[in-house]
């Protein structure tokens, strides 16, 4: 991970900022949430406030790929992810919704984190000049592209053109019931990136949210995306490099499974993809390692 993070003005508390409401963000959240509702990670924190931002309303249409059912019928589409999230959230986990689109920065609360999730080059300027660690999610059809504040500015700007809203999925693709997945895979990446971001500002430095690139259901990845030349580290970053087995070896055989080596070692592994040996480690260690 490049951005370099900072600890914001609540010490433990994070604001997490999700713009768009739809295909892509309500199913986002919908897993989120759940998962950070309980365990270690909320636990480590004073609270975690999630703002989703969207004026629309949800319609029967959105009900065939949306995660809404006919009773949402005419709500703020940001109010039904509300209600239907209550029981997971309280004191610590707050999902706050706002009924409005974003245009300018006044228009949202500053985040640590903003997903941008809507088809909207407004939303997605505001959000690339937050100065805000940020991910860029967008999909048609069965493929999806993410790309975050670590990839070359200039391609940010040229994927970013002025033009018309358009629904994740083809035209007519919803009255011929030719229903296609990619706004799944968005999401997915999405939660998982909101996670193990968060992870990481905590401390949990073996966390490593996931990386900028295109892929689709029927080719799988299709690229990974250009970095920016300058790369900050954050802070408390684990530098990659692989060491000899038996230097591995002899820390975990004295439990010293926190050592900077052991992270260094799994931090390499995970450079170079492999994922095999990680969790080959991960076995030994009795412990869950991220990747």
């Amino acid at each position: 991970m490049q951005e370099q993070y900072h600890a914001n003005d609540f010490g433990n508390d994070y604001e997490i900022t999700v713009i768009g409401a739809g295909g892509i963000g309500g199913h986002l959240l919908s897993v989120l949430v759940p998962a950070l509702h309980r365990g270690e990670l909320l636990e480590s924190t004073q609270q975690i406030t999630i703002r989703v931002y969207d004026s629309d309303r949800v319609s029967e249409e959105n009900l065939a790929h949306q995660r809404f059912d006919y009773d949402d019928v005419g709500m703020h589409k940001v109010t039904a992810i509300e209600r239907s999230l209550c029981q997971f959230t309280g004191d610590r986990l707050r999902l706050v919704a706002c009924p409005w689109d974003v245009r300018d920065a006044s228009d949202m609360t500053p985040a640590d984190l903003i997903v941008v999730a809507v088809d909207s080059a407004e939303a997605r300027r505001v959000t690339h000049f937050s100065g805000t660690t940020f991910l860029d999610l967008r999909c048609l059809g069965d493929g999806y592209i993410a790309f975050d504040s670590s990839v070359d500015p200039d391609f940010v700007d040229g994927m970013t053109p002025d033009q018309p809203a358009r629904s994740c999925q083809h035209e007519d693709a919803i009255s011929s019931g030719n229903i296609e997945f990619g706004f799944l895979l968005a999401a997915a990446h999405g939660a998982q990136w909101i996670l193990q971001s968060l992870r990481w500002m905590i401390g949990q430095t073996l966390a490593l949210p996931p990386y900028p690139q295109t892929a689709n259901i029927t080719f799988g990845t299709l690229s990974r995306l250009p970095e920016a030349e300058e790369k900050l580290e954050p802070q408390g970053c684990v530098k990659p490099e692989i060491h000899t087995s038996n230097l591995i070896d002899s820390y975990i055989d004295t439990g010293d499974y926190d050592s900077g080596v052991v992270r260094e070692h799994i931090a390499g592994l995970a450079k170079n993809r492999r994922w095999q040996d990680i969790w080959k480690i991960g076995d030994r260690l009795l412990r869950e390692v991220s990747v």
